[in-house]
């Protein structure tokens, strides 16, 4: 399992849609499964690898 914080506000628009000021991405490429975070959220929610796979 793989974790990245992301901290540029324009990124986190492209992949999330969301104005926060701080993003978690989980990913694990053995199963091809991810998750992500951001601070106003309370649970993570999935999202396709190939959407953060260049991260």
């Amino acid at each position: 399992m793989v974790e990245k914080v992301i901290t540029d506000r324009e990124i986190i628009y492209e992949i999330t849609k969301r104005r926060d000021s701080r993003l978690v991405i989980q990913y694990n490429l053995k199963n091809k499964h991810a998750w992500f975070q951001t601070d106003g959220m309370f649970r993570k929610k999935a999202i396709d690898i190939n959407r953060v796979i260049f991260l």
